[in-house]
């Protein structure tokens, strides 16, 4: 599986950014039928709507806006 293409191909067939995030880290985790690698995934669509998602709880990124930086919590 090659993730961020697997992201890009569902963000193309309609899914959100997060969706397509989400969504890409489940067929990992069932690729890995155990303990899955530390995985995190970021993704930016045409409306500039931004996402990402982690397969483990507390991952942080960071966007910035042209006018200000944020910290966001990953899904």
């Amino acid at each position: 599986m090659v993730g961020t293409h697997t992201v890009v191909e569902l963000m193309r067939q309609g899914r959100s950014p997060q969706q397509a995030c989400l969504e890409a880290l489940q067929r990992v985790v069932d690729l890995y039928r155990g303990k899955p690698p530390n995985l995190s995934f970021y993704a930016l669509d045409k409306k500039r709507e931004i996402a990402a998602a982690a397969i483990y709880k507390g991952g942080k990124y960071c966007v910035h806006d042209g006018t200000q930086a944020t910290q966001r919590s990953t899904a």
